[in-house]
C-alpha cells in the first residue's frame, strides 16, 4: 500500500541561522510547520517550533531496568534455587559477586534497546524505502516544512528578504515522534 503523502511548501536554506529565522516568522504568522530537516541538530530551531522531549531516555532506562533486574532475579533464581552449590563456605547469593554481571546486562540492554526503538520510530526499517525531502538536505542543505494549504503569496510574504528558495513539494504523512500528520510543531 502507498504511503499517503501531504502537499507542502518546502521553504529551503543554505545556512541554519536563516532557517531559525525563518521558523521564527512562520510561527509568528500562526502557520503550521509539519516538519524541518536539517544535516545536523539546531538547538534553537526545537524551542521555535515546540518539539517535544523524546521519550527515548525514558524508554532505555525502562529497558535497563526490566533487564538488569530479570538478569539479577536469574542469577539469584540459579544459585539460590536451582542449582545451589557451596563454594568454600560461601552463601548461596553472593550479592557481591552479582553486581557486575548485573551492571553489563542493564547498559547492555539499554544501549541495545534505544538502538531498536530508535530506528522503530524513525522508520527506518530495513528493506522500506525511504526518499528524502530534497536530495541535498542530508549534506548541506536545511529545509522547513509548511502546510501545503497556505497560498504561495502567504509563504513568500513570511520569507521575505531571507535567503530562501520556496517550492511546492510532498512529504509523508507520518512524523516520526508522533505518528500522525499533525507533526512536532502546531500553529
Amino acid at each position: 500500500m502507498a504511503e499517503k503523502m501531504l502537499r507542502a511548501w518546502l521553504v529551503i536554506a543554505e545556512d541554519d541561522e536563516v532557517l531559525v529565522e525563518c521558523a521564527r516568522r512562520v510561527r509568528e504568522r500562526g502557520l503550521r510547520v509539519i516538519e524541518a530537516y536539517t544535516p545536523f541538530p539546531v538547538e534553537e530551531l526545537e524551542e521555535i517550533l515546540e518539539i517535544p522531549e523524546s521519550w527515548l531516555p525514558r524508554g532505555g532506562f525502562w529497558i535497563g531496568f526490566l533487564f538488569g533486574v530479570t538478569g539479577l532475579s536469574l542469577m539469584i533464581w540459579m544459585m539460590a534455587k536451582s542449582y545451589p552449590l557451596v563454594f568454600g563456605g560461601k552463601p548461596y547469593t553472593p550479592w557481591p559477586s552479582f553486581v557486575p554481571p548485573t551492571f553489563e546486562i542493564t547498559v547492555l540492554t539499554s544501549a541495545y534497546g534505544m538502538g531498536v526503538i530508535m530506528f522503530v520510530v524513525s522508520q527506518l526499517i530495513p528493506m522500506l524505502r525511504r526518499h528524502p525531502v530534497h536530495p541535498e538536505i542530508t549534506s548541506h542543505k536545511f529545509v522547513l516544512v509548511v502546510d501545503g494549504s497556505v497560498s504561495e503569496e502567504a509563504i513568500r510574504e513570511v520569507v521575505k528578504g531571507l535567503a530562501v528558495e520556496v517550492r511546492r513539494g510532498q512529504v509523508p504523512d507520518s512524523a516520526i515522534f508522533l505518528g500522525k500528520s499533525e507533526g512536532h510543531a502546531h500553529a
